[in-house]
């Protein structure tokens, strides 16, 4: 009996904010090349640098908090062929075969593109996960028969 559980933790809250670092430190790096070469920004600087700061991290952390209040109290745990989903007081459990579709929400190309929502749906009932809870690929390698894409430009909880 295999079992896996996936919640929200300090491995997730790490992969998920590397990449927006990484765009900050860049950001930081193009803007004080700039000061340094001519001691003076003109208006249109800034606005660009801030205009690609919001764009590339500040969309991203909206986004991460939205997803942060629901994905704390959500854990997923697979056994097997069967899933429970406890998210607050409330448990769902279905086998992996009362599925009826899973249509996944997701930015692919842009910054905050691997912020992921996933509907899950069964004849009874629809569930929602954020990929704050399991990884992009953890919940594919699961469930990739079942995943219907849909893209969107933000995905709110």
């Amino acid at each position: 009996m295999t079992v896996k559980r996936y919640k929200f933790d300090s491995t997730r809250l790490f992969a998920l904010w590397l990449l927006p670092t990484f765009f900050t430190f860049f950001i930081g790096v193009l803007f004080f090349a700039k000061v340094d070469s001519s001691n003076s920004l003109t208006t249109v600087d800034i606005i660009a640098l801030i205009l690609f700061f919001l764009f590339s991290v500040g969309i991203f952390t909206i986004l991460f908090f939205n997803h942060l209040t629901f994905a704390k109290k959500t854990e997923m745990t697979i056994v097997d062929k069967s899933v429970s989903i406890t998210q607050g007081d409330e448990t769902n459990s279905f086998n992996l075969s009362d599925i009826d579709e899973i249509i996944e929400y997701s930015a692919k190309k842009l910054p905050w593109g691997f912020l992921v929502k996933w509907q899950i749906k069964t004849a009874d009932k629809t569930i929602l996960v954020s990929s704050l809870t399991i990884s992009q690929n953890n919940f594919e390698r699961h469930f990739w028969n079942k995943i219907r894409h849909k893209y969107t430009l933000l995905t709110t909880m």
